[in-house]
């Protein structure tokens, strides 16, 4: 799968900055570190079948939602294309096994989630999953 680099801004990734890894989370192709959240985007292609791709994003919604630990209920067709509601993970340390199972569990019976950790500051992901492209 390919996904975007840590440490690069976003607006400054170049194509040659895409790192290819296989779903055990090794690298294929590419010199760039791979994203910290590499467990979190790798486990939903490694135990379902009916995932095609992983958008994952930090949104100003998802970061609101996420601090108030409430699910978005699917007041919106685009929404409800995830499920009944997006969950909200449980916390656990950034780029940790932990909360790749965490948004893993959070995703049971769904197509996405949203989960928050700390780092130095406050961040929040965001992990929507599809089956068509």
């Amino acid at each position: 799968m390919a996904i975007t680099p840590s440490g690069i801004d976003f607006f400054e990734i170049q194509p040659e900055d895409i790192v290819i890894i296989d779903v055990d989370g090794n690298v294929i192709e590419g010199n760039r570190c791979r994203h910290q959240s590499g467990q979190c985007i790798v486990m939903p292609y490694k135990y379902r079948d009916d995932i095609d791709a992983v958008i994952h994003a930090h949104t100003m919604y998802a970061t609101v939602m996420a601090c108030l630990r409430e699910d978005l209920p699917a007041t919106h067709y685009m929404i409800a294309v995830a499920g009944e509601n997006v969950r909200v993970a449980k916390y656990a340390t950034y780029g940790s096994p932990e909360l790749a199972q965490n948004a893993f569990e959070a995703m049971k019976d769904r197509k996405g989630c949203y989960f928050w950790q700390t780092t130095e500051y406050l961040q929040v992901q965001t992990i929507c999953l599809t089956h068509s492209i």
